[in-house]
């Protein structure tokens, strides 16, 4: 699976994005405080400028992406009219006895009209980078960092691509022999410094420029001034996909799975 012939990193992210402002739209009201009650008429500008996504948990995030993931015709090759391409998309897939929040995998339809999948799935876990703990009344809340939590998945990815690489059996896919796998981190957050993300990132990572060289970073408005000169954005959301020890690009290898499909 060559990964400059199989952009789905950069669809993906786009689909992430999406999720994540529709996201963060649904759980403003936990940024809203005493503006809840019935009495008080909440700023309007509150519902497309809040802090939501402080409170979005990862399996909100997942549902939503897989969703819209299924939906798009991006990922089922309506829209890449020169080299069609098709993905399937799974979650909490059991390797070794982990659990995996995201599994993406593409798949063609041979001559025979068989579906072959490729041999070289992707394996994604999600974080938030903050974890936050509401107060209604005030409106506000109280943070603590989730990096080492990041870690400890990157950790969790290397381990189950040494189970994958060694033949291992997923469960579900027990049918099937993969032969290797692509291992992301994906995680997100706020920012008031976009521009300063890629460098804190690394450095609460622990990682090497290098290591970092395949991240890919998405960003999106959040919050947002009114003013006549227009609205200027006060801080942005993002989304961060990190390809974790990226090997050296493969001949893409298709498989028929013959008792069980995605």
């Amino acid at each position: 699976m060559i990964q400059k012939n199989f952009p789905w990193r950069e669809v993906f992210l786009e689909l992430a994005v999406r999720s994540l402002r529709r996201l963060n739209y649904e759980f403003a009201p936990w940024t809203m405080g005493q503006s809840l009650h019935l009495d008080v008429t909440p700023h309007l500008g509150m519902i497309n400028s809040s802090d939501g996504l402080k409170y979005v948990l990862e399996t909100e995030v997942c549902s939503a992406i897989t969703l819209e993931f299924m939906y798009s015709g991006f990922t089922n090759g309506a829209w890449l009219f020169e080299d069609v391409k098709r993905y399937a998309v799974d979650r909490e897939i059991l390797i070794d006895g982990k659990r995996i929040d995201l599994f993406v995998n593409r798949y063609k339809i041979n001559e025979k009209k068989q579906i072959e999948y490729s041999a070289h799935p992707v394996l994604i876990e999600a974080k938030r980078v903050d974890y936050f703990t509401p107060n209604l009344k005030e409106g506000e809340s109280r943070g603590s960092s989730n990096y080492e939590s990041i870690k400890d998945d990157i950790n969790k990815l290397r381990s189950v691509r040494t189970f994958v690489e060694a033949r291992g059996k997923m469960k579900g896919y027990e049918d099937f022999d993969f032969e290797g796998a692509f291992i992301h981190a994906m995680f997100w957050g706020l920012t008031k410094n976009p521009k300063e993300l890629r460098s804190q990132i690394i450095s609460k990572l622990e990682c090497s420029e290098d290591d970092f060289k395949k991240c890919i970073i998405k960003y999106f408005p959040s919050k947002w001034d009114e003013n006549q000169n227009g609205p200027e954005v006060t801080e942005w959301g993002w989304v961060c996909l990190y390809e974790i020890d990226p090997p050296t690009p493969i001949q893409p290898i298709f498989k028929i799975l013959e008792k069980k499909e995605l």
